[in-house]
């Protein structure tokens, strides 16, 4: 779901970030950092020298409901599937990994930002259609 509210970044490198899931992302993270992103920020200690302590961080959010640290990390790349399926590979951005929920809004696994598309010069509303692994 493309959320155009959603104006995250994270703090140190201004890269946007999309929210995800942690049950739509947890076979893809090697068990030694699922604590990190199942919402044991203590786990964060278990990710070192994995590979994976240099690709996370912890991003400041304000939402209405309150503050907090998301747990997040910079994959090498996002790659979305367009409208007319065609591919869209998108990098310099964090995916923020929410553990609270199966689903956002009962029906998504990722909220992206629109910024994440800027670089590509795609129309937002346009061509975003889903979200492949």
């Amino acid at each position: 779901m493309m959320d155009t509210g959603n104006s995250l970044r994270e703090s140190f490198t201004g890269f946007p970030v999309v929210i995800c899931t942690y049950s739509f992302l947890k076979t893809c993270f090697p068990k030694e950092v699922r604590p990190f992103f199942s919402g044991e920020i203590d786990g964060a200690v278990e990710c070192e020298n994995t590979g994976w302590d240099k690709k996370n961080r912890l991003v400041v959010y304000n939402t209405i409901k309150g503050k907090g640290l998301l747990p997040a990390f910079m994959p090498d790349k996002l790659i979305l599937q367009t409208l007319d399926k065609s591919e869209v590979t998108v990098t310099k951005v964090y995916i923020g990994v929410i553990n609270n929920t199966a689903k956002i809004n009962e029906e998504y696994d990722m909220i992206l930002s629109p910024q994440i598309l800027e670089r590509n010069e795609i129309d937002v509303k346009e061509k975003v259609k889903n979200i492949r692994q």
